[in-house]
C-alpha cells in the first residue's frame, strides 16, 4: 500500500518536539526521517516546521535545504506570529515563488491567536498567491507547566470564520480538531475549502488493540461522503511510523485505504508523480 503522511516534523532544536520523540526512542532528523519512508514505503511526505526556532531564517533554510534535495516532500513554514518579521516574510515570499515552501502552518494555542486573527492575513493572502495551503493545529494541545497554552484557540469551531472570509483557500484542520471530532467534520462538511488529517490522535507507544475512538472515527469518515476529505498523517516523530500505520489500518475500513491513505492527499497537496 503507498502511503503519502501529510504530517511529519524534524527538528535542529530543542523544544517539544525533540523532547516528545524521546519518549519512543526517536531522533527527529531528516536521515531518519527518510529511513523510516522508506522503510514504511512512504512514497512522500509533508514537512512542517514547528515555529520555535529562536530564529525563523534557519527554520526556512532548513526547509528550503530538504525541499531541494527531496522531490517527494512538501515543505511547510510553522509561523509564530510574535517572532516573524518583515525579513522572514519576504524570505518566506521568495521560497515560495521557487516553489520550495508549499504552505504554512499556524499553532493557535501555542501562540495564542485565532485562526483568522487579521495578523495572519498577510500570509493567507501569500498562500492564495502561490495556491499553496494552510494547516491549522485544531484540537488538543501538549501540556506544558512553563507556558501558557489556551486550549480554546484550538477549538476547529474557530476554522469556520477562517474558510468562510478566504473560501478559495484550502485548509487542513491537522489532527482533525481531536477531540471534537464531530465538531471538526462539520467544519470540513460545511465548507469545500477544509480537509482533515488524522495525524497525532496517539502519541508515544501505541497499542494496537486501542480502539477508543474507532466509533467516532468511522462517523467522521462516513459523514465526509465515505472518506473524501479526511486523510493520513502520523505526526512523527511524536509516534512510531510502523505503529500509527498499523492502528489507522484497523481503524480505518479497508475500502477507504487507497482514498485515505494517498489518493486524498496526493489531489490536497497536488504531488505529481
Amino acid at each position: 500500500m503507498k502511503i503519502i503522511d501529510t504530517h511529519l516534523h524534524v527538528t535542529q532544536t530543542t523544544g517539544p518536539v525533540l523532547d516528545s520523540s524521546k519518549e519512543v526512542g526517536i531522533t527527529p532528523t531528516i536521515e531518519n526521517l527518510k529511513l523510516e519512508m522508506k522503510k514504511h514505503n512512504l512514497v512522500a511526505g509533508v514537512l512542517i516546521s514547528s515555529g520555535d526556532d529562536p530564529d525563523l531564517s534557519r527554520d526556512i533554510e532548513l526547509l528550503k535545504k530538504i525541499s531541494l534535495e527531496n522531490e517527494n516532500i512538501k515543505c511547510i513554514f510553522g509561523i509564530n506570529p510574535i517572532k516573524v518579521r518583515p525579513k522572514h516574510f519576504q524570505m518566506l515570499e521568495q521560497e515560495m515563488k521557487r516553489g520550495l515552501i508549499n504552505g504554512i502552518k499556524i499553532f493557535p494555542s501555542y501562540f495564542p491567536t485565532y485562526p483568522n486573527d487579521k495578523k495572519y492575513h498577510k500570509f493567507y493572502k501569500l498562500c492564495l498567491n502561490y495556491e499553496v495551503p494552510v494547516i491549522v493545529h485544531t484540537g488538543a494541545v501538549i501540556k506544558s507547566h512553563e507556558e501558557k497554552i489556551y486550549q480554546k484557540y484550538a477549538h476547529p469551531i474557530h476554522v469556520d470564520d477562517l474558510a468562510v472570509d478566504f473560501p478559495k483557500l484550502k485548509i487542513l484542520m491537522a489532527h482533525a480538531g481531536y477531540p471534537w471530532l464531530i465538531d471538526a467534520a462539520q467544519i470540513a462538511y460545511k465548507n469545500e475549502n477544509v480537509a482533515l488529517d488524522f495525524s497525532g490522535l496517539r502519541e508515544g507507544p501505541i497499542r494496537n488493540d486501542d480502539e477508543l475512538d474507532r466509533h467516532w472515527m468511522r462517523w467522521v469518515l462516513d459523514y465526509l461522503d465515505n472518506g473524501e476529505k479526511v486523510m493520513y498523517g502520523s505526526d512523527w516523530p511524536l509516534v512510531r511510523m510502523n505503529e500509527y500505520i498499523s492502528w489507522l489500518s484497523k481503524m480505518v475500513p479497508k475500502k477507504l485505504h487507497k482514498k485515505f491513505f494517498y489518493k486524498n492527499a496526493e489531489q490536497f497537496f497536488n504531488f505529481d508523480f
